[in-house]
């Protein structure tokens, strides 16, 4: 910069460093930019702080739609206010409470339901049998054979008393194998020639819980299918029918695998007859009986299948859940 002096030719020169005069400008320029860069910083918290609250209901909503959805609202959100987003959520606590109210009465009806058809089901006793058994008990007395009359009376009697065990849905193992093995006494008296019966159960498993009128469907399967319209007299083997209740490996089932050494198994025609539901006569009748009762009881963790090697081993394998808890103290 540079000014003239008045009463004389001369000039004064005034030089400043450039930075000096931009310093302030840059000091300016500085201010400024922290001053936006705090705005802007403090517009985005306000921003996101409102969204927040905005919002946070309506995410609180979706979470319990999704616990909802998942079947894990187990602990209720409670809404303090009273905006229509917080009544919006206490009305859906109250939907969801009745719901569930619903819900526990439909499955205890179905239970109920379910017991009864489990119950009728069990309860079901071939009229034939129960027909021949009483007229061999009455040829039996007229023969004069007391004896042999008052032991079929007693197996029958210990047969219905399991069989007729109104309320009962489960019993003991040793139970079980009583009334198969009342049934077998009762069928080899029909019989000049019996089959040999045998019944082997693991000591641990004797007071363990199964459902009832399991084993005998099965044996009396063998004595229809395996020797059924066969003279036992000319058989090539013994005839027997042999039960087996043991744990599996991993100890989480019982195996219960009823075998006889007869004519054999028809294994596409017996497993596609499991899950019919019009089984096609009485001849069909038992294992769909038994599978129908087992899935009302255990569900798909029971399971049936079948192995035959005829005139040496035809077994029926049923697979329930071991519970060790059921367990009954009763003799």
């Amino acid at each position: 910069m540079e000014s003239a002096i008045r009463f004389c030719d001369l000039k004064v020169v005034h030089i400043s460093r450039k930075s000096a005069l931009t310093g302030d400008i840059q000091e300016f320029r500085s201010f400024f930019f922290m001053v936006w860069l705090f705005c802007s910083a403090a517009a985005a918290l306000l921003a996101f702080g409102l969204s927040h609250f905005l919002t946070r209901d309506i995410k609180t909503l979706g979470d319990i739609i999704a616990q909802i959805n998942c079947r894990s609202y187990q602990t209720k959100i409670v809404f303090p206010r009273s905006d229509e987003i917080s009544l919006l959520g206490k009305q859906l606590n109250q939907m969801y409470d009745t719901i569930q109210l619903q819900l526990l009465q439909i499955k205890e009806e179905e239970q109920k339901k379910a017991r009864a058809e489990i119950q009728m089901m069990s309860e079901q006793i071939n009229p034939h049998f129960l027909y021949n058994t009483l007229e061999c008990i009455h040829f039996q007395i007229l023969n004069g054979h007391s004896d042999t009359a008052g032991s079929m009376l007693e197996s029958l009697g210990r047969y219905l008393r399991i069989t007729l065990s109104v309320g009962q849905t489960f019993i003991s193992v040793e139970k079980e194998a009583e009334h198969v093995t009342s049934y077998m006494e009762i069928m080899n008296r029909h019989s000049r020639e019996g089959v040999h019966f045998a019944c082997h159960i693991d000591t641990h498993l004797k007071n363990c819980k199964i459902m009832k009128v399991l084993l005998q469907p099965l044996a009396e399967n063998c004595l229809k299918h395996g020797f059924g319209n066969m003279n036992l007299e000319t058989w090539p083997v013994a005839p027997q029918i042999t039960i087996s209740i043991t744990l599996d490996q991993t100890h989480t089932h019982i195996v219960i695998e009823v075998s006889d050494n007869g004519k054999g198994i028809d294994i596409p025609r017996a497993t596609a007859c499991l899950t019919e539901e019009q089984p096609e006569g009485r001849e069909h009748f038992g294992l769909n009986n038994i599978y129908r009762r087992l899935m009302a009881c255990y569900g798909t963790e029971a399971n049936i299948s079948f192995v035959s090697i005829p005139y040496l081993k035809n077994s029926v394998i049923v697979t329930i859940p071991y519970d060790r808890n059921e367990f009954s103290n009763t003799p």
